[in-house]
């Protein structure tokens, strides 16, 4: 998923405050595990390779009272968007939550919807974040109270960068240091590559972050959608144990995915819901070009999915 990068807010933290991040920054640099090599990354989504034999097996508005037992808050129906403001069309069509939370959070939170704050990329490359601990902590803090969930970058990839779940773990604890409500989240695509021989064992992210967030975009171009996917990509999240996730579907035309139908975009969340996700997100409100405003058979889908319970 392409993201939009935010500036840099200072911040001056008392002396402790300061010597902890210090020691964060020193701890998320023993944690990469070197360059990991090869060119940074343009888009989110991987490249399609050849397809696998089939598998055999802040303050949310809730939509619906729709959580199962122990999960907690409203259940979150979150949009990514990059450029519009449309904040009521937004939350005309159901969602209750936005990317790019530190954007325009008043205006958000007068149309009832939590903003997710963007704190910063993560180097493949480099196998870094893009912002420094003292960056972070200034984004934590200028965010306190506002919303509850903070990005730490996007579709980590441990094969390059087997340091990233330490990594990880540190920036959540580095979060929670400056907002013990807050929760940290990413996307995690280790289930998207319709070649299942290439999915990773396990789980690696697993406990790095508050909540992971998994995209599996089963609809590639001149094919049937492989739904089959997502039931592999569910079957994996249960045997791992996970307890606090949510998923994303997709809504865009690339090269290696092609825009779904309404049809299929309401298959999809059929696959996904019922499994114990605390929300979704949709990709997105508006990117490459489109917006989904442009395809209303789409927004209608995704507007009667955000009735259901997930």
């Amino acid at each position: 998923m392409k993201l939009v990068s935010r500036s840099c807010m200072p911040a001056g933290r008392p002396a402790l405050l300061a010597l902890i991040t210090l020691l964060s920054a020193a701890a998320l640099m023993a944690a990469c595990s070197g360059s990991g090599g090869g060119t940074a990354k343009t888009s989110a989504r991987p490249a399609a390779t050849a397809a696998s034999p089939q598998p055999t097996v802040a303050s949310p508005q809730p939509t619906a009272p729709d959580r199962g037992p122990g999960q907690k808050g409203p259940v979150v129906r979150g949009i990514y968007r990059f450029k519009s403001e449309d904040w009521g069309a937004m939350a005309s069509a159901g969602f209750n939550a936005v990317t790019d939370g530190n954007s325009f959070g008043a205006a958000q939170t007068a149309a009832r919807l939590a903003g997710m704050v963007w704190m910063g990329s993560w180097s493949a490359d480099r196998c870094a974040f893009e912002l420094s601990p003292e960056q972070m902590a200034a984004r934590v803090d200028q965010n306190r109270g506002v919303n509850s969930y903070f990005q730490l970058g996007d579709e980590p990839n441990v094969q390059k960068c087997p340091g990233a779940p330490a990594a990880y773990r540190q920036a959540t604890a580095l979060v929670h240091l400056h907002d013990p409500t807050a929760q940290t989240w990413v996307a995690d695509d280790q289930f998207n590559d319709p070649n299942l021989a290439a999915w990773p064992s396990g789980l690696p992210m697993q406990g790095t972050v508050d909540i992971l967030a998994f995209d599996v975009y089963p609809c590639q171009p001149a094919q049937p959608c492989r739904y089959n996917l997502i039931d592999e990509a569910v079957l994996r999240i249960h045997q791992a144990g996970v307890k606090s996730w949510q998923f994303i579907l997709p809504d865009f035309n690339e090269p290696s995915w092609r825009q779904p139908t309404p049809t299929e975009l309401t298959q999809m969340y059929g696959h996904w819901q019922g499994q114990g996700a605390s929300g979704y997100w949709l990709y997105a409100w508006d990117a490459d070009g489109v917006d989904i405003r442009t395809l209303p058979g789409n927004l209608d889908a995704v507007t009667a999915i955000n009735q259901q319970p997930v």
